[in-house]
C-alpha cells in the first residue's frame, strides 16, 4: 500500500511504514482506482501504480479514475475511454461521458444522452434529454417532463411518471409527488407513500427523512426508528448513524445504533462516518476518533482527520500532515508545511491506497 501526503503545493507518497517512496512532485492526484492513481506532473497527465511506479504518461490527454477496467480520457474538450492496457478504446468524440457502471457508460452529444458498451458501441441510442448511470440494474431517463427507469437493454421497467426520482439503493428509490417524497421498489410499486419534505437514499436498510425542518430515520417498511428530533444527520455506516442538533448557533453531534438508541451523548462539534470501526469526531475545536461504543480511542488533538483505511488514519497538525494507526502510534509526520487551503479543498476526494 502507498499513502499520499502534501508538502507546500506538491503531493508525494509514503509506504505503510512511513518511508517516503516518492518525493513531492505531483500537482494533482485523483482518487485511487483499480490499481492506478491518475496524476498531473511536470510531464503531463499519467498513471501511477500502487507501488509508486509510473505506468503511463498520457502527454496530450487527461486521464481520470478507472472503473470497471475503463477510464475516461479528455482531449480538446471531448471525451472517450482507455482500457487498463492504456489502449484507446473509445476515441474522444463525446461532449460528456460518465464512468462505466454495470457494463455501460452514459455518453452525451448535442444535449442528447445514451449508452455505450466497453467496445465503444452505442447500445442505447442518444435520445434522452437527461439520463443517469446504472445502479442495481436500472437507470433514470427523462421523456418530456417525466422520469422513469430503463434496464441495460434500454427497455422501460418503470414507465416515465415521476417529476423527480433517485437511483435505486438497497432495492428502493425515492420519488416526488405533489411536493412530497416517498419510495418505490424496482417494479414501480409504492412501498412508502409520499409524505416527507425531503428524503435520502437507503443505506444498510435505513434512510434519513425530513419533515417540518426536522430529521428522522425510517426502515424499509417506512416505520420510524427515531422521532423527528434531529436537525442534521448522516446516513448509516457500519451499523452507526451520526445525528446532530442545533444549540444556538452551534451543532452538537452523537451516534445512534440500528434500534435508534443513542450510543453516546450529543457532545461532539462534528461527526463523520465509521470506517474500519472508528469515526472521526471534533471536540473542543480539535479532531480525534471514537469506536463503535462511542468511546474516544484517539484523543482529539488534530486540526483535521480523515477516515481510517487499510489500518491508518490521516491527520493534519500545525499545517503538516501525517498518519496514525489504531494504537495511537504516529507512522508518519511530514517535515514541511503544506498549502493548507489546497489540502482542505481536496482532502475529501483522497483516501489511503
Amino acid at each position: 500500500m502507498i499513502y499520499k501526503f502534501l508538502e507546500k503545493d506538491l503531493y508525494g507518497f509514503i509506504d505503510e511504514k512511513g518511508n517516503i517512496i516518492k518525493e513531492p512532485q505531483f500537482f494533482v492526484l485523483l482518487p485511487p482506482s483499480e490499481g492506478y492513481i491518475s496524476f498531473l506532473g511536470e510531464s503531463g497527465y499519467g498513471y501511477l501504480t500502487y507501488d509508486g511506479n509510473i505506468a503511463k504518461i498520457l502527454c496530450e490527454m487527461k486521464g481520470y479514475e478507472f472503473n470497471e477496467d475503463m477510464a475516461m480520457i479528455e482531449k480538446d474538450g471531448l471525451m472517450g475511454f482507455i482500457d487498463k492496457n492504456f489502449n484507446q478504446v473509445v476515441e474522444p468524440k463525446y461532449d460528456m461521458v460518465s464512468n462505466f457502471s454495470e457494463g455501460l457508460a452514459l455518453v452525451e452529444n448535442d444535449e442528447k444522452y445514451g449508452y455505450i458498451n466497453k467496445n465503444g458501441e452505442i447500445v442505447i441510442d442518444l435520445k434522452y434529454v437527461t439520463a443517469s448511470r446504472f445502479n442495481e440494474g436500472l437507470a433514470i431517463v427523462r421523456i418530456g417532463e417525466k422520469q422513469g427507469y430503463i434496464n441495460t437493454e434500454g427497455k422501460f421497467v418503470i414507465e416515465p411518471r415521476f417529476v423527480r426520482c433517485s437511483l435505486f439503493n438497497d432495492g428502493l428509490a425515492a420519488f416526488e409527488e405533489r411536493d412530497k417524497y416517498g419510495y418505490v421498489d424496482i417494479m414501480g410499486n409504492i412501498v412508502i407513500k409520499p409524505q416527507f419534505d425531503r428524503v435520502h437514499d437507503f443505506s444498510e436498510g435505513f434512510a434519513v427523512v425530513e419533515w417540518d425542518e426536522k430529521c428522522a430515520i425510517i426502515n424499509k417498511k417506512g416505520e420510524l426508528i427515531t422521532p423527528f428530533i434531529y436537525d442534521v444527520t448522516l446516513s448509516f455506516n457500519e451499523g452507526r448513524c451520526a445525528v446532530g442538533v442545533f444549540k444556538g448557533e452551534e451543532e452538537r453531534w452523537g451516534y445512534i445504533d440500528t434500534s435508534g438508541k443513542l450510543i453516546c451523548d450529543m457532545k461532539f462539534e462534528s461527526a463523520g462516518y465509521f470506517s474500519e470501526g472508528l469515526a472521526g469526531i471534533k471536540k473542543n475545536s480539535k479532531y480525534g476518533y471514537i469506536d463503535r461504543d462511542g468511546d474516544i480511542r484517539i484523543k482529539p488533538i488534530f486540526d483535521f482527520t480523515s477516515d481510517f483505511s487499510f489500518g491508518l488514519g490521516e491527520f493534519v497538525m500545525n499545517e503538516r500532515n501525517g498518519y496514525i494507526d489504531k494504537n495511537n502510534n504516529v507512522v508518519f509526520y511530514s517535515k514541511n508545511k503544506m498549502n493548507i487551503n489546497k489540502y482542505v479543498m481536496n482532502r475529501g476526494i483522497f483516501s489511503v491506497l
